[in-house]
């Protein structure tokens, strides 16, 4: 997959993954709709691991300019960030 590109979760990555994150609680409530049994994949908010407590990661497609974009990308940063630190 080229970097940055995205891709819709398929039940197969319920398989193959260990891990899947939401970005919001809608997103949350679609992947345990979508989860098969038996899944290996752990669904996870995303932002629960945001180092500054903001849980809900906000689309920034409906924001009006950039700002919104840039917002989004720290918090994924960071939440990815410390993630990645506590499987340390």
């Amino acid at each position: 997959m080229p970097k940055g590109a995205n891709k819709k979760i398929k039940t197969q990555d319920f398989h193959e993954f260990d891990y899947i994150f939401g970005m919001d609680d809608d997103n949350i409530s679609d992947l345990r709709d979508m989860e098969p049994p038996q899944s290996k994949a752990k669904i996870l908010l995303l932002g629960d691991f945001d180092p500054e407590g903001q849980r809900i990661i906000r689309d920034p497609y409906y924001d009006r300019g950039s700002e919104g974009f840039e917002v989004c990308y720290q918090q994924c940063l960071r939440s990815c960030t410390a993630f990645l630190d506590q499987l340390k």
